[in-house]
């Protein structure tokens, strides 16, 4: 997997729904990114202001924020206890946020540890958790060295929603992979560019393509970044959060629900509703996917 600096590459979209950059793929591991690719610099400037959040959330408002991604966070700690994740484990979540999901975690009993680089999150991730804030590191792997203490330190690395933002992923998983201990897992979520409303709705189709994201995965381009980084895939699945509401919208009315995403549909369409997320995570259809490897090759 590799980016596209100059090379050989096809033209995906002329430009995302927040900026004038390109989409391109390249024509040899089919990879989809931004183009051109945004240096270190550019994109600490660009996530210090947190466009995306204030855009998708007008008011910013904190707690509509949570709102909004709580649906979301319990289906991960649903996803990581069913895989068997346990309370005495050492865990990062890298990546933290406003440190939703390190909060949420806390009260099931879990200790966990944080990375985030934005100060905006960083500011209201620190006034949410007192004393768990000392835990969260501002630290930038991708221009600073891994601190000796962290090497071979955790029993489990979560990078939700973080992977795609990153224009060095093979240096940044190196790091990370020094950080897991012997036995340890690393869990990555992230967006799927092969998820069917992609096919289903234009107006989907043009609203998933922004300046945030550098790359745009598919599980098989994702499963082989880090069979290459010697990982060992354990668990390979799509995560449909969105429920047949919010897909309905898409089709029939071509725009999103910003401030109250449907996730559910009606008790009495539950059960529908239920075979449709069964279907798309399955057949790695759904909107994201998550891949949870282990150390060991």
């Amino acid at each position: 997997m590799s980016f596209v600096r100059g090379g050989k590459s096809q033209l995906v979209k002329k430009r995302t729904r927040n900026s004038y950059h390109k989409i391109v793929q390249c024509v040899n591991c089919g990879l989809q990114q931004l183009f051109p690719l945004p240096t270190l610099k550019e994109d600490a400037i660009y996530y210090d202001i947190n466009p995306h959040d204030r855009e998708t959330t007008p008011e910013f408002s904190v707690e509509d924020i949570y709102s909004k991604f709580e649906f979301q966070n319990q289906s991960r700690i649903r996803y990581l206890e069913n895989f068997g994740i346990e309370k005495h484990w050492k865990i990062l979540d890298y990546g933290c946020g406003y440190g939703f999901f390190i909060e949420m975690m806390e009260r099931e009993g879990y200790c966990l540890d944080g990375i985030e680089i934005s100060k905006d999150k960083l500011v209201v991730c620190k006034a949410r958790l007192g004393e768990t804030a000392k835990r969260i590191k501002a630290i930038n792997l991708l221009n600073e060295e891994l601190p000796e203490y962290m090497e071979n330190r955790y029993d489990l690395i979560t990078m939700f929603h973080l992977l795609e933002h990153i224009t060095q992923p093979i240096e940044l998983l190196k790091k990370v992979k020094k950080m897991l201990n012997e036995k340890g897992h690393l869990v990555i979520e992230v967006p799927n560019v092969a998820n069917k409303m992609m096919e289903a709705s234009e107006a989907y189709n043009d609203f998933f393509y922004i300046r945030d994201h550098v790359a745009y995965y598919t599980p098989d381009i994702l499963k082989k970044l880090l069979l290459e980084l010697g990982f060992r895939i354990v668990v390979c699945c799509g995560n449909q959060v969105y429920g047949l509401t919010n897909h309905m919208n898409w089709i029939i009315n071509g725009k999103p629900e910003l401030k109250k995403p449907s996730y559910e549909s009606c008790a009495s369409m539950r059960w529908i509703e239920k075979i449709y997320k069964e279907t798309m995570n399955c057949n790695m259809w759904a909107e994201y996917m998550y891949v949870i490897a282990c150390k060991e090759k």
